[in-house]
């Protein structure tokens, strides 16, 4: 299961970064790990062959690991220029009501990068020393999955792996109509 798993993500990977040993050497020595809709193409089965809407890439803010993550993908891929979006802190006491995603919590912000081909690559800067930390705070139980260079773990295999999702009633009004349609044409039924 591990190699055919192994091979999948490097197909995969293939398409948007090159050479493969470098960026998982880069990803272990930052302390990053792979989310989003990446690691959910890899445990979707189906034969349709849609393309992650991104790769998403969790590091901690703090340290030299984003300046050398960043450096890899400016020096040895197509992804050399790059937008940063930045979050302003919520004050912990504000979180509870806080309407948006929670991820002022745990992510400042992030730079994006996108290849002529249109291929999207996120470097999300968490505020903690733990990447994972930022995980579970996405808009749906179908993305709290994440990928390392020796694990692939999720967190909902039941409902994942039969394309199914669940969105926090906080959460269902402001999941934009765009990605609804994205998750449904690909199979997944969301629900609240």
């Amino acid at each position: 299961v591990s190699v055919f798993i192994a091979r999948r993500v490097n197909r995969l990977l293939k398409k948007r970064i090159t050479p493969l040993n470098l960026f998982w050497a880069t990803l272990d020595n930052v302390g990053a790990i792979i989310g989003g809709s990446f690691v959910l193409r890899l445990l979707d089965d189906t034969p349709d062959p849609w393309m992650p809407g991104s790769l998403d890439i969790y590091v901690p803010e703090q340290g030299d690991g984003v300046h050398r993550l960043l450096a890899f993908f400016r020096y040895a891929t197509m992804f050399s220029y790059w937008t940063t979006t930045t979050f302003c802190p919520v004050p912990r006491p504000l979180a509870i009501s806080h309407p948006r995603w929670y991820e002022e919590l745990v992510v400042a912000g992030y730079h994006e990068s996108t290849s002529e081909d249109k291929l999207v690559v996120r470097v999300f800067l968490v505020r903690t020393e733990e990447p994972l930390d930022a995980i579970p705070f996405t808009w749906s139980t179908a993305n709290v999955n994440f990928l390392t260079s020796d694990a692939l773990v999720c967190a909902y295999p039941r409902s994942t792996l039969r394309q199914r999702g669940f969105v926090t009633p906080a959460h269902w009004r402001r999941v934009g109509h765009r990605v609804l349609l994205d998750y449904t044409a690909r199979g997944y039924r969301i629900r609240d």
